[in-house]
């Protein structure tokens, strides 16, 4: 909510009828009418700086922010040191995403009144949003101090601290945003992908087990999508039994060949050959034209000795792809195993066509 507005004090020259005008449709907020009166006056009295922070106001109420921004700069031209103007100055340029020109307002607001939450939150993201993120860091820390119950506070700072890759005290933040507001723990799982970047796995994988777990084995969207991202992290690590568990359970509750696939490469991996190909099959009937699926499923066939299967999906796959040379090949060999030399030819000339170009000696 923008701070008060100050009271209404129009230039003495300006008509009576006219301030009656304003001052009802002020206090009807027909703010629209508001501000055409007062930029009537306003014009009459430049200098009624007044009358031009209510203008200020109407056009705020009216989320025309730019002309509220630019009659409350003018304001402060006039006279400076107004809190109010300069409390709805810079949550007015937060609204419009220019935290480093609402950053001096807030901070003059925050310093004069520092037992009001609310200034000090603004403060807190104007400093977020400058990645001065030691001072924004300090300043949410005054905000949980005034209003503890504040999940958007520990929000912040969980994110001033993610930035500076303080990732455990990250994590521990957004856990206190998210038993204020549930709906916040999925936060978390940004530090968990911040750690996954810095090579930090093992701890990323105690973080999305931890918002699994608060998922309490629910088969929604967000908790499969975490019991997918360790399936897939596991098989990374060349955990292929735990790989196997979790990305099973998360075929179960919602099979996707997305999931169907390193599936099958974990059951590949753990020496379960025989649940591989039914896997695959199942993922390409459910994404015919994706390419590097089928030829996944090829390879597995080819594997397998299932040398005409193997050459009708290495077929399909070049139709989506022609200029796929490991399908020409797996064509070549497929149609060679079944003595089918001419066909075989053809599709070693293909693949060559379209080999990479390898550099020349020196």
């Amino acid at each position: 909510m923008l701070a008060a507005v100050l009271c209404l004090a129009l230039a003495a020259a300006a008509p009576q009828d006219l301030l009656r005008e304003v001052s009802a449709a002020l206090e009807r907020e027909d703010f629209v009418t508001a501000a055409g009166l007062l930029e009537k006056v306003v014009l009459a009295g430049p200098e009624d700086f007044q009358a031009r922070s209510d203008l200020a106001y109407a056009y705020t109420r009216l989320e025309e922010d730019v002309k509220a921004i630019a009659h409350y700069e003018k304001v402060l031209e006039r006279k400076a040191g107004l809190l109010p103007v300069h409390a709805n100055l810079g949550m007015l340029l937060m609204r419009q995403r220019q935290p480093a020109r609402a950053l001096p307002h807030l901070r003059i607001v925050a310093e004069a009144k520092p037992a009001e939450f609310r200034f000090q939150h603004y403060l807190a993201r104007a400093l977020l949003s400058t990645q001065q993120y030691e001072a924004a860091i300090s300043a949410f820390d005054r905000a949980i101090e005034l209003d503890a119950r504040s999940a958007d506070a520990y929000l912040g700072r969980g994110e001033a601290l993610a930035k500076l890759e303080r990732f455990d005290q990250a994590a521990e933040a957004y856990r206190r945003a998210a038993e204020r507001e549930p709906e916040m723990g999925s936060m978390i799982l940004q530090v968990a992908e911040l750690l996954e970047k810095k090579g930090r796995v093992e701890e990323a994988l105690v973080l999305y087990r931890e918002r699994l777990a608060s998922h309490d084995g629910a088969s929604h969207d967000g908790a499969i999508a975490v019991r997918e991202r360790i399936g897939f992290l596991l098989l990374n690590l060349k955990r292929y039994s735990e790989a196997v568990s979790e990305l099973e359970a998360a075929v179960e509750q919602n099979p996707t060949p997305a999931n169907q696939a390193p599936l099958a490469q974990a059951y590949s991996m753990n020496d379960q050959p025989d649940k591989v190909l039914p896997l695959l099959a199942e993922a390409v009937t459910g994404e015919p034209s994706n390419a590097a699926l089928r030829l996944r499923y090829a390879n597995a066939l080819l594997q397998s000795s299932a040398f005409e299967q193997a050459a009708h999906h290495y077929l399909a796959v070049v139709k989506l792809d022609p200029d796929r040379a490991e399908a020409w090949n797996g064509v070549a060999f497929s149609l060679n195993r079944l003595e089918n030399y001419p066909g075989a030819l053809r599709a070693l000339a293909e693949a060559a066509r379209r080999a990479p170009v390898k550099p020349a000696a020196v």
